[in-house]
């Protein structure tokens, strides 16, 4: 699970800061409006939205590290966030593949599908759900 995570943080890290490079100039030079209000409602709560995602995977990494890297998020944040994010798929994934030898030993067809049940799904979701508990908290307390 230590090298899934660690593996999984250095490939987002780096993708991160490739993505920064290569899009700071054209976005500096096209910076929308809707952009730059976008970027200051991310700020401000960049580590919920951050750890959400992360989550409960409703977005492919890929995009979540290429927004990251368009709304300039702090990548210190960035890293300690997808290290604690990617947690509980890598212990779903560890689990899955330790028991691929049931599979293997029975020579019986194997899919996605066997590890990532409707209940693995759920409760990836609800992790994620978890991660906006304080916004939702925020939310209430200033609008009541």
């Amino acid at each position: 699970i230590i090298y899934i995570v660690f593996a999984e943080t250095l490939g987002a890290t780096l993708f991160f800061w490739a993505a920064q490079a290569a899009l700071k100039d054209p976005l500096s030079k096209t910076r929308s409006h809707y952009l730059n209000k976008l970027h200051e409602q991310v700020l401000r709560k960049e580590i919920y939205y951050l750890l959400f995602f992360r989550f409960s995977h409703v977005l492919p990494y890929w995009v979540i590290n290429i927004v990251s890297a368009v709304l300039n998020i702090s990548k210190w944040k960035f890293i300690w966030t997808t290290f604690i994010g990617v947690l509980p798929l890598a212990i779903v994934l560890a689990q899955g593949g330790s028991g691929l030898s049931h599979y293997f030993e029975q020579h019986t067809h194997f899919s996605m599908s066997d590890i990532f049940t409707t209940q693995i799904k759920i409760m990836l979701i609800g992790i994620g759900l978890l991660a906006l508990i304080p916004l939702l908290y925020q939310y209430l307390k200033k609008k009541y």
